[in-house]
């Protein structure tokens, strides 16, 4: 903390304060004997006599300077004045000295409170380097535009120089038929296999002016909004996640034709159309895999299939937008149609579908250990199913009758005192303000987790309703896909669903 200084010189550390005008004003010794000889009434108790330079912080090496910054070297915190920062630094050269400015004092604490600002100032700083590369990307950006520039100005000037003697080769072609035209004045008999003697004996001058449009054969051509559209989708600056807008986003891997492409449509934008992102070859994603979203923004894929008998156990961990990736071990069973999850520095994948038909078998992969685990199986066989997290406990519904809940904490399932009236593959369940709502083949299903009870709400379009990642709530709206590649928006409040958009 500052001392405060004279309200007078503004140089010397006050240690009196008085309150004869409406504003309270302090003073040092030397400035205080000409404030009283003003012609003010200072009354008794309007004057208070007290010591500020107490209240002065002072530099930790020479005790007499005011500090500038702050340092908070092997756990401790130290205040430096300018004359002393570069001797506390030589005193100890072989570690680091994050250095902070004075201002930061109020909120650096010694002992656990200054190990939680040094963590927090890493985690800020971490971020701040983060977000710096946007600039970085923008920069070399520029000069790649500064280099299309270049080489659209060496384009036009190419193709310029191209129309320029097609021009030329135009003019002279038609000043040789103009000359050919000019020889027939005087040539006695017209013959039928010239073209212009052709064109001449079928005039007259009733027709003349419909015949010579036969000679207009000249259509220059500018294709300017053509070329002009072309440069303006020459690049584009997307902002994709932008956190502070806080929109959820929809990520949508599709196969299309050989090459994997990335969808990404953010919830509640002005932008209705979903950004398109290629997925590198090297990136090797197949069909029927399941993913999630992290609390980093990362993409979690898992599994999948390659053809109808070869079933994929590989698993990625994928960065979001530029799509750079780490291979992660591979799953302990190879699956596609899996229930895949994130809770708690964990992915969890449930089920899915081999060569053998629909999987009991579960696992978890730990994000900090970086290790696959083996869970217990469910009791029931399930695939193409999404899960659902209510007060940390997972629902599992598809492919049976009985509603399974896991425990990650225990690592136990148990059943629900709640059957669904069907058992039906291809399910996705979303949980919005107290209720779980299930969508499996024409049904939507309303089921109460604390009343356990379970009520059909209305009809839909009957489809494979599986949504390869957990739908994304964003209010009383939910967002999900079906396997046709579809997306779609279902209104809790309204009990309503509709399509969105075709991937």
């Amino acid at each position: 903390m500052e001392g405060i200084f004279c309200d007078d010189c503004k140089e010397t550390i006050a240690y009196l304060k008085c309150f004869c005008l409406e504003r309270t004003q302090f003073f040092c010794r030397n400035c205080f004997p000409k404030h009283v000889c003003l012609p003010y009434a200072h009354k008794s108790g309007q004057i208070t006599l007290e010591d500020y330079t107490k209240q002065l912080i002072t530099c930790d090496v020479c005790n007499g300077k005011q500090p500038s910054v702050i340092c908070v070297c092997q756990g401790k915190k130290q205040r430096l004045c300018h004359s002393c920062i570069s001797f506390h630094i030589n005193q100890a050269p072989g570690i680091s000295h994050p250095i902070e400015p004075i201002e930061a004092d109020d909120f650096i604490a010694q002992g656990e409170s200054l190990r939680d600002y040094m963590e927090r100032k890493l985690i800020v700083d971490y971020l701040i380097n983060e977000a710096r590369t946007n600039i970085k990307d923008l920069e070399k950006y520029k000069t790649k535009l500064d280099e299309i520039k270049i080489t659209l100005i060496d384009h036009i000037e190419m193709a310029y120089g191209k129309l320029l003697n097609e021009i030329n080769e135009a003019e002279n072609h038609i000043e040789n038929l103009i000359k050919h035209i000019e020889t027939r004045a005087y040539k006695k008999d017209l013959e039928d296999g010239d073209w212009a003697d052709n064109i001449i004996k079928y005039c007259k001058l009733s027709n003349l002016h419909i015949m010579s449009k036969r000679l207009k054969i000249v259509h220059p051509e500018i294709n300017l909004q053509q070329a002009q559209e072309a440069i303006n989708n020459i690049g584009k600056i997307n902002f994709i996640k932008d956190p502070s807008k806080l929109l959820p986003t929809i990520h949508f891997f599709k196969k299309i034709e050989k090459e994997f492409n990335l969808f990404l449509y953010e919830v509640g934008s002005d932008i209705h159309k979903p950004i398109k992102i290629k997925v590198p070859h090297h990136l090797n994603l197949r069909m029927s895999g399941g993913w999630c979203e992290l609390p980093s923004g990362q993409i979690f894929y898992a599994g999948g299939k390659e053809n109808s008998t070869t079933y994929i156990s590989e698993a990625f961990l994928i960065q979001i937008p530029s799509l750079e990736f780490s291979k992660l071990p591979d799953m302990r069973y190879a699956r596609s149609f899996p229930g895949v999850v994130y809770h708690r520095d964990a992915v969890y994948v449930f089920g899915g579908e081999n060569d053998n038909g629909n999987l009991k078998r579960c696992e978890k992969y730990d994000l900090i250990e970086k290790t696959w685990m083996d869970l217990p199986d469910m009791q029931s066989m399930r695939s193409a199913f999404t899960i659902s997290i209510l007060n940390d406990k997972f629902y599992i519904i598809g492919d049976s009758r009985v509603i399974e809940i896991f425990d990650p904490e225990t690592n136990t399932f148990s059943s629900s005192p709640i059957n669904m009236p069907e058992s039906s593959s291809y399910t996705t369940t979303v949980y919005i303000a107290g209720f779980l709502f299930v969508f499996q083949d024409n049904s939507c299903w309303q089921i109460d987790p604390v009343g356990e009870t379970i009520e059909k709400i209305g009809d839909i379009p009957k489809s494979q309703w599986w949504c390869q990642f957990p739908p994304v709530v964003a209010g009383h709206h939910s967002f999900f896909t079906r396997t046709d590649q579809t997306l779609w928006r279902f209104d809790s409040e309204r009990k309503i669903i509709d399509k969105v958009l075709r991937f």
